[in-house]
């Protein structure tokens, strides 16, 4: 009985990381003669994000529940970016070129719900604020 419990559990948890998904992506910045160490990292950060961020939502705005929210792959991303945690896998300095890779692990399916919460809220703030006007 005990081995089936272990099996279970195994299958479950198999079956919840099969929907997820892992986007990576690599940006490299060139620094110029003002940017140092620290600027450069935060630029090629800035851009990792962004470039990850597109890959998702270009991923997602395909979903059946996605398109039924009406959300542009842009709307997409900017709400995306306040749900997923952005992983940085590895990042090197060298000859006055930041390179940085990152990735997300995201679940579509659970990202769509939490994007459209975010919508409804976002949309009954809006709302709010412009019946007080």
């Amino acid at each position: 009985m005990g081995i089936l419990a272990v099996l279970l559990v195994a299958l479950a948890a198999g079956s919840t990381a099969a929907e997820s998904k892992t986007y990576v992506q690599e940006y490299s910045y060139r620094a110029s003669k003002v940017d140092g160490k620290e600027s450069s990292r935060t630029i090629a950060g800035r851009q990792v994000k962004k470039l990850l961020l597109e890959v998702l939502a270009a991923d997602i705005e395909n979903v059946k529940e996605a398109q039924r929210l009406q959300l542009t792959k842009d709307q997409i991303a900017a709400l995306s970016a306040g749900v997923v945690k952005i992983d940085v896998e590895n990042e090197r300095w060298a000859d006055r070129t930041y390179r940085l890779k990152a990735r997300i692990v995201a679940d579509p399916d659970e990202l769509i719900k939490r994007i459209g919460a975010r919508s409804r809220k976002i949309t009954k703030r809006h709302y709010t604020i412009l019946t007080l006007l």
